[in-house]
């Protein structure tokens, strides 16, 4: 597992700065429900699970399904495996500590297990909707995940340079997006960070187009929108490949997009 620039687990890190942040806003627990969040906190890549974090220990409620991966990958957290529902196992534990007030994530949790867990944990306990607090540490990255990033950014980079060989008239666009996809899975990818876009012609002007069955055609635009997840985290790159001989116009309109990219890169 990456470590972070001192030497230490990032997963603890981050979560030693989460208290930091809970202790700021005076909110003595939080409860995490968004599974990249979950993932940010601890290193748990299940689709399912609910963890508390705040002054007590750090906790991971996980389902049967999960107990080995939470065992294995999750990081500064106790975990438990429930049977039951995870809410009701957590509302439970909220009842016997009894803590004043608890955070939860206002915009992922559900109106359904918001009352669950009000229903179920007491009345002494109250629940306040915390925003974005973990996204708020997520938006600046730590060592681990610039590292990371960039292997995902080189990876897509590579199999974006194998398949251009591959560009070519009459080939279909849901070929080509699927030899990308498996390229990549190829080189260690967890999979497409998004759906891979190929679109060419005028299709090539759909702001999202989705990779079809249209063969590419000599003297046209092609699209490639291309990106690798790796080990949680995303790359993206987009490319436009001219087909043929490029004409005054195709000239005139690289340089002009070149020139805007330029001035961009100069301003920032």
């Amino acid at each position: 597992m990456p470590s972070s620039l001192n030497g230490s687990n990032p997963f603890e890190t981050r979560q030693v700065r989460l208290r930091s942040l809970l202790e700021q806003r005076k909110v003595p627990l939080l409860v995490v429900t968004k599974p990249v969040n979950i993932f940010y906190l601890t290193g748990f890549r299940g689709s399912a699970g609910v963890a508390v974090f705040g002054a007590a220990e750090p906790r991971l409620w996980v389902d049967p399904r999960y107990t080995l991966q939470a065992h294995e990958q999750a990081h500064g957290v106790r975990v438990i495996d429930e049977k039951r529902s995870l809410f009701t196992a957590v509302a439970r534990w909220l009842r016997r500590k009894k803590p004043s007030r608890v955070g939860y994530e206002d915009g992922h949790l559900t109106c359904a297990a918001l009352r669950q867990l009000e229903q179920e944990s007491g009345e002494r306990v109250r629940f306040k909707p915390a925003g974005g607090l973990v996204e708020e540490l997520r938006a600046v990255k730590d060592a681990s995940e610039i590292g990371t990033i960039r292997e995902a950014g080189h990876l897509t980079a590579q199999v974006l340079q194998e398949i251009l060989r591959e560009v070519r008239p009459g080939v279909r666009e849901c070929d080509l997006a699927a030899e990308i996809e498996y390229r990549m899975r190829r080189r260690g990818a967890e999979g497409a960070a998004f759906e891979t876009i190929v679109a060419s012609g005028a299709r090539a002007a759909l702001p999202h187009a989705r990779a079809s069955t249209k063969p590419l055609g000599t003297s046209e635009l092609v699209i490639l929108d291309l990106g690798a997840i790796l080990r949680g985290y995303a790359a993206d790159m987009t490319r436009t490949i001219y087909l043929g001989r490029p004409s005054r116009r195709i000239r005139n309109l690289y340089g002009a997009v070149l020139e805007s990219q330029q001035g961009a890169v100069e301003a920032i």
